[in-house]
């Protein structure tokens, strides 16, 4: 006897045979076993049937995985699996960001927000036509009227339909968000394209690692959204850039958690109130940055037709006095401190910490913190002969800022001289990954030097070396760990060190330091030997 999946006959008439999934039973109170006649005895006809009958049961159980879907049939459900689904719903509001997880608990859930969307939506769509309706009807019967109450009246009107469009369109943004509605795929806005450019660039979070820089692409994001809504792509313009722009200023600086998640013009009203101070146009910038890039991506992938309309847009900044921009230039160590800097460190931290070490190189190489704190025992080496140092990425969660980054460079005598391979050789017998230590708070039990929620190993390390600088009365617009590496360089150019082999040594491209080379010439050969560079950086006396 042919056999058909979800079919069997029964004397010559074939008949639907199938036990339906425990889950679906649950959920649409369906019987366990999908019995009944087909009304045929050709075989075909019952495979096609039984086709169907099973797309259907897979149809049902798609829908089953999806929040939208379940939504749409929620009076179908059975109690059990509408209770699900309001938990599965809050659990998708609770992940949203700040504004629509606000927007959508200010409702009073998710199903009301779809009710208060629809009437949003309904007073926009009567509104589009009332607009100017009685004065048109005037016009056709000839009735006079004053031309200013008209023009307020309209004015009036067109408010509150923007109003409501934009009402409609935050309570829409919100719910696609979290899965309740199905989102329109032709108002895709900043939103949607964030997730699809932050996938395509690999700034991707992980269980136990926040990408720093997608972070900073929500948060650029989510400002504009507060400020604007959700605009779809194909309607944003140069003039939503330089308006939000433009009162991006009024933001406060602030780590209250109680003004951090607040929304854009709520933190504004605090702002004023509170008188707090406010972000500085670099922070600005540093946004609207990342907002031009994402949507430059969307104009050269196709997710927005026609010109990118915020290229080459830059605010307009007032006038300021030099003298004034110069009290806002990140401090440089002077000599003296970082001789203080590194004497205090050299006396009271353990020998095998960053906390010891982080501040000699500092003063000799110059390097980044991050790139100081995420050294391994493997990449210290030697070549030509001589102890060496790789700054790479080549590690899990070593990173490096660009391509000149990447590099290899010797040990400056000064820290040979402070037994610098004595102790990598003391990591490397104990077995140890990354090269430094560090403390437990408050002074507790040494450990490898760990990560934080970013993946980054400076973070805590920078924080306490803000701290010692506290103690040794160092003080300076936005003092820190860097200010080594603007010292260093002062010290290098001082010493008359060729600007190409600074910028090997320090990690820069050719536009970082001023100096200019030919781009073609740098992509031939392997740059300086390391003995060159030996000779080069031992000129350089920090502590002398």
């Amino acid at each position: 006897m042919e056999k058909i999946d979800g079919a069997k006959r029964i004397g010559e008439t074939w008949h639907y045979y199938k036990r339906v999934p425990k889950r679906l039973v649950e959920a649409y109170d369906l019987p366990e076993f999908k019995r009944g006649t087909m009304g045929t005895k050709d075989p075909d006809k019952a495979r096609v049937l039984a086709r169907a009958m099973l797309a259907e049961l897979d149809d049902l159980e798609a829908k089953l995985d999806s929040v939208s879907e379940r939504v749409k049939v929620f009076g179908d459900l059975s109690a059990k699996e509408q209770g699900q689904l309001e938990r599965d719903i809050d659990q998708n509001i609770a992940a949203l960001p700040p504004d629509q997880r606000q927007l959508l608990q200010k409702a009073g859930g998710a199903m009301q927000a779809i009710r208060d969307m629809e009437a949003h939506d309904a007073s926009a769509a009567f509104m589009t036509g009332a607009v100017g309706a009685d004065y048109r009807l005037k016009d056709d019967l000839g009735e006079e009227y004053d031309p200013d109450e008209r023009e307020i009246d309209e004015a009036a009107d067109e408010s509150f339909l923007a109003l409501q469009q934009k009402k409609g369109e935050a309570y829409r943004g919100a719910l696609s968000a979290a899965d309740v509605i199905e989102p329109d795929a032709s108002a895709t806005g900043l939103r949607a394209l964030l997730d699809k450019f932050c996938d395509a660039k690999g700034y991707v979070n992980t269980d136990k690692i926040k990408n720093k820089t997608r972070g900073q692409y929500e948060y650029a994001v989510r400002r504009f959204v507060e400020y604007h809504g959700d605009v779809p792509l194909a309607d944003l313009t140069r003039k939503h850039l330089s308006d939000f722009a433009a009162d991006f200023l009024k933001l406060p600086v602030s780590s209250r958690k109680d003004i951090r998640p607040l929304a854009f013009r709520d933190a504004v009203r605090i702002a004023d109130r509170e008188g707090l101070d406010r972000v500085s146009v670099r922070t600005r910038d540093q946004n609207l940055m990342l907002l031009k890039a994402l949507m430059s991506w969307a104009a050269g992938e196709g997710h927005r037709v026609g010109v990118d309309p915020w290229r080459g847009y830059n605010p307009t900044v007032a006038k300021q006095k030099y003298s004034a921009q110069r009290k806002k230039k990140k401090h440089v160590f002077t000599r003296d401190e970082v001789k203080a800097v590194v004497v205090h460190a050299s006396k009271t931290r353990d020998a095998n910490t960053v906390d010891f070490w982080g501040p000699l190189f500092g003063a000799f190489h110059g390097l980044r913190l991050e790139e100081v704190a995420q050294l391994r025992v493997g990449d210290v080496t030697t070549e030509e002969g001589l102890l060496c140092l790789s700054v790479t990425d080549e590690a899990e969660l070593q990173k490096v800022k660009n391509e000149n980054t990447f590099r290899t460079i010797p040990i400056h005598l000064g820290l040979v001289e402070r037994e610098f391979e004595g102790f990598v050789t003391r990591r490397r017998q104990a077995g140890g990954d990354m090269l430094f230590m560090e403390a437990e708070r408050w002074g507790g039990a040494l450990h490898e030097i760990a990560y934080d929620g970013q993946g980054r190993y400076g973070t805590m390390y920078g924080s306490r070396f803000a701290r010692e600088l506290g103690k040794l009365n160092i003080k300076g617009y936005k003092v820190g760990y860097h200010s080594f590496r603007h010292a260093w360089t002062d010290l290098a150019r001082n010493a008359g060190i060729n600007p190409e082999q600074r910028r090997a040594l320090a990690g820069r491209d050719s536009d970082a330091d001023d100096y200019r080379v030919d781009g073609i010439e740098d992509k031939y050969g392997h740059g300086f030997a390391i003995s060159v560079l030996a000779d080069s950086l031992n000129r350089l006396k920090p502590l002398d």
